[in-house]
């Protein structure tokens, strides 16, 4: 959202450049270069870029300016503009985040390209080309290559920051973690290979809502030393604004506790400009007069204005350009103790009536098309110990679709070619929908539609990938290397009823809010049950068991029963959702069973962690309940369950949904959205899809109602099961798992691993794995073994970590476990629980 804030903050910044006293016909420069000045109030002043990878226009629309009836924006001439104005000044600064937009990704051509031109002209002999300015604008190659010389000088003196670095500003509620970790590493490389830059911030100003996976994952395990955003719950807001909590030390994993925390710090307001400062064409404002000769000359009015907006007490100041990590580095030398924080920041809500909890489950059928191209592309494979890569694919294709392969991993066994198909269109499609518009379904639909046509070009060209691919590895392995066995676990069965029903859309009343694509807020009423009689047909089979259901003229079920598999999985279709009626509807499904779970349910964090959840209570603040049933939603990756003394239930989803427990005993989970309104949070459409892919919502596993017994012990609950993307049930010795094997540009191998067992989750499996790389690559020779960043783009070994107080820590926390060094005599990998490791191989 918000794609204009890019050059109403990038107006301030040049604002400030010239505050001083007339001298003559000039004026005074102010002194932006000094730096942190003790005894004065430092105000750090950030200019930055928010260059959505597409909402209200396309990725491509926004780049170059097209389509402004719909939003004047054009990424391009920000980019221009700025570097003009940072070769000025070296005290400038600025920080862009989005590299899917990246400058040098996306160069424009010499003829849209003038300002560029004109740098390179005047700027050839300091830089050391030896190119003229006629061969420039003869051979755009060339040009280029000069303007990527422009950007490495500007690079040079630290005045074009990158932060976050990711293709996109992922989205942290509906986006998988490998998804998130993918895109990053796409973003990371490309910065890396060009700038020889490493992100040290997280800057995720824009999504609605942070998740704990986002502050360890995505933050401390990138080399991140800060995270920054502004999006989080007014009621939160307000307390954190009252004690002075904005900034927190933030442990986002129970497992790595302390080892994996990030300094995060919350903006008091929104990530826009201050109100009268708002620099856009369609805006009412001042503008600065900078010209000593004009009459309404303004320089230091509209300069004391920008430090009265960012200031409320008295004192001297000092304004400084600044980034997030000269602003956290000064907050560090501060030395101080910092409040904690261990959970999550949702759910979010910008008002009383304002949940943020609609996008969980908006566009169903382009959250499932995400997922299973996300699974298509990079499948967390499984292995053990006994299993080499060839005979994992000779089992995999025994028992899965050819669509459910791992792309890139197949183009690895294969060999990657240097010429022909390959997967980066796949990769490139799959990094941009995970940006906060896009796998959130919150974006217009035109922009939806160029998302979906991104991945299935991606797709095709993948599928030729695997079509090349196939014939090797299956001529490659034998029947006896298929075999494998899975776990005999007791059970012990609840009753479970299940019903679809449909809250209203609220339409406003005495407050306007209405439902919409970001924002779900029931009409008041009870959820209206869909049919109290739904006739059903069961058919019997050697493998497996079917019952069909037809609820009404626009849900139809099966839930099937496989005589091998531990789990019933409930196929659905719903849709078109019928809005004669004038009222937009949320359906959910839900299940009901006979258990006492004292308002306590669990949710996972982006298909990682989960966190424990309390129905109308906050862990941070006291919670005014105003919306009690869209107040208590939360996003779903991975799954949801309940437990109590006797038994659990839990339900896993095949695709990004919210999911609730209103009453104890009971799991909803939204699975389709239609509204008559827009929800005024700026997209400017109703969620008004008539189809989801084909009248067809495919998916949704349910995971076994059951509980395992010991000897004469008492029933316990079973832990969690694990699954990835690509639909693929993880059973206890299917551990640790591969998830990303990938031949990279230079002919070195990405190999990234996962335990997938949290600490203390399982007596026997919550502890240290191994995998031996030599046998894993049988058949191959490993030259070298570097051990990298989770994003690839710096060695383990050189990664340092910020060192924060906190609050009330006594340093009393078991320390996490964490795999060791690997020997290259004999390549074993170990992981602790939850630990992900990441290498860079050379055979």
């Amino acid at each position: 959202m918000s794609a204009l804030s890019v050059s109403a903050l990038v107006c301030i910044w040049v604002l400030l450049c010239f505050y001083g006293g007339v001298n003559g016909y000039g004026y005074i420069k102010y002194n932006t270069g000094s730096g942190i000045v003790e005894g004065k109030l430092n105000v750090h002043f950030v200019p930055h870029s928010h260059d959505d990878v597409g909402w209200l226009k396309t990725i491509d629309q926004y780049y170059v300016g097209s389509n402004n009836s719909i939003q004047g924006a054009c990424v391009e001439n920000v980019l221009d503009s700025v570097m003009v104005s940072l070769l000025k000044d070296p005290n400038r600064k600025f920080i862009f985040a989005e590299m899917a937009s990246d400058p040098l990704s996306l160069m424009p051509v010499p003829s849209a390209c003038p300002i560029l031109q004109m740098i390179t002209r005047l700027l050839l002999g300091s830089i050391g080309s030896t190119t003229s300015s006629s061969c420039l604008l003869q051979q755009w190659q060339k040009m280029k290559t000069d303007c990527r010389r422009i950007l490495a000088y500007i690079n040079a003196k630290m005045i074009l920051w990158c932060r976050n670095g990711g293709w996109c500003m992922h989205d942290e509620a509906t986006s998988h973690y490998i998804d998130m970790i993918d895109q990053t590493t796409l973003g990371h490389r490309t910065i890396k290979n060009q700038f020889n830059i490493t992100p040290r911030a997280g800057w995720q100003i824009d999504p609605f809502g942070h998740s704990a996976v986002q502050a360890y994952l995505l933050g401390a395990e990138l080399g991140f030393d800060s995270v920054h955003f502004a999006r989080i719950d007014y009621q939160d807001r307000a307390k954190r604004k009252q004690d002075k909590s904005l900034e927190v030390v933030w442990r986002g994993s129970k497992t790595f506790g302390s080892s994996s925390q990030i300094f995060t710090n919350t903006f008091p307001v929104h990530y826009s400009p201050p109100n009268g400062f708002e620099f856009e064409v369609s805006d009412d404002f001042m503008p600065v007069q900078d010209n000593p000769l004009l009459y309404d000359y303004n320089v230091e009015q509209r300069v004391n204005d920008v430090i009265n907006a960012a200031i409320t007490q008295d004192g001297r100041i000092n304004v400084l350009y600044s980034t997030p990590s000269l602003y956290t580095d000064a907050k560090n030398a501060e030395n101080v103790s910092w409040p904690l924080k261990t959970d999550d920041y949702y759910p979010y809500a910008d008002n009383t009536n304002a949940y943020w909890t609609g996008f969980f489950t908006s566009r169903p059928a382009l959250k499932r098309y995400i997922r299973l191209l996300s699974g298509y592309y990079l499948r967390a494979s499984i292995f053990t110990p006994q299993m080499s890569l060839l005979s994992l694919y000779a089992y995999e294709l025994k028992h899965i679709l050819v669509l459910e392969l791992a792309a890139r991993q197949l183009e690895f066994l294969a060999g990657r070619r240097s010429a022909g198909a390959n997967t980066y269109s796949l990769g490139d499609a799959l990094g941009i929908a995970q940006h906060h518009d896009a796998v959130t379904g919150t974006a217009k639909q035109h922009t939806t539609n160029d998302y979906e046509k991104r991945l299935a070009r991606g797709a095709s060209e993948s599928e030729a990938v695997v079509s090349s691919s196939l014939s090797c590895l299956t001529n490659s392995t034998s029947k006896d290397q298929c075999a494998t066995t899975l776990p005999t676990l007791s059970q012990v069965d609840i009753p479970v009823q299940q019903s679809y029903l449909w809250y209203g859309s609220s339409s406003g009343d005495t407050d306007p809010q209405c439902s919409g694509a970001y924002i779900f807020r029931p009409n008041g009423s009870p959820p209206t049950v869909v049919s109290r009689a739904v006739p059903l047909k069961v058919v019997r089979g050697t493998l497996v068991d079917e019952v069909h259901q037809q609820f009404d003229s626009w849900i139809y079920q099966v839930i099937r029963l496989y005589k091998d598999k531990e789990h019933a999985e409930v196929e659905f279709t719903i849709g078109p959702i019928p809005t004669d009626d004038s009222v937009g509807k949320e359906i959910i499904t839900r299940m009901t069973a006979n258990m006492v779970t004292d308002k306590v349910f669990y949710t996972d964090s982006n298909g990682r962690d989960f966190l424990k959840r309390v129905r109308d209570y906050r862990e941070d603040w006291p919670l005014q309940v105003h919306q009690p049933v869209a107040g208590n939603y939360y996003p779903l990756n991975l799954g949801i369950y309940t437990v109590d003394k006797k038994s659990e239930f839990s339900v896993l989803v095949d695709r990004a949904v919210g999911g609730a427990s209103i009453e104890d005993g009971e799991v909803e989970l939204m699975l389709h959205r239609r509204t008559i309104f827009d929800d005024s949070r700026g997209v400017g459409e109703a969620l008004d899809e008539t189809v989801c892919a084909e009248n067809r919502c495919e998916g949704l596993t349910v995971g076994e109602v059951k509980v395992e017994k010991e000897g004469g012990e008492q029933p316990h609950p079973q832990p969690w099961p694990k699954w990835a993307p690509g639909e693929h049930w993880k059973s206890r010795e299917e551990e640790p798992a591969m998830e990303v094997l990938q031949e990279l540009d230079d002919g070195s191998v990405l190999l990234r691993l996962a335990h997938l067992y949290e600490a203390g989750e399982d007596a026997e499996y919550s502890t240290l794995a191994k995998v031996e790389l030599k046998q894993v690559f049988s058949g191959k020779m490993i030259k070298e073994v570097k051990e990298v960043s989770l994003s690839t783009n710096q060695d383990k070994s050189q990664m340092k970590k910020m060192t924060w107080k906190v609050e009330g820590d006594n340093g009393g926390a078991p320390r996490a476990i964490r795999g060791g060094p690997v020997n290259i005599s004999d390549l074993v990998v170990e992981l602790g629980p939850m630990e992900i490791r990441t290498f860079l191989l050379t055979f």
